[in-house]
């Protein structure tokens, strides 16, 4: 996959989605709205958000033998709540 590639086409959609009046929103977006009056909402989201989003190794990798500590992380759940709490929304909690 061409990420550039992928990255504009997805763009293109939701210009398209735009132009027939549908409201779209990027994660960030939905996890910031109303964040500051219900935090077990956005919790929740962060949740949902996280149990969603695997990753699979391509074929051929094997896991115990050539992944690192460090590309664990990458892949694990802690990576992926510190991207949603910090990184994806720019607030620490």
């Amino acid at each position: 996959m061409n990420i550039n590639v992928a990255s504009h086409q997805h763009q293109e959609f939701r210009a398209a989605l735009r132009r027939h009046g549908i409201l779209c929103l990027t994660v960030r977006q939905v996890l910031l709205h109303d964040a500051a009056r219900s935090m077990t909402a956005r919790i929740a989201l962060e949740d949902l958000a996280m149990s969603v989003l695997s990753y699979k190794f391509v074929e051929g990798y094997e896991d115990a033998v050539q992944c690192t500590d460090r590309d664990k992380y990458f892949v694990g759940d802690d990576y992926k709540r510190n991207v949603l709490e910090v990184g994806g929304l720019g607030l620490s909690m």
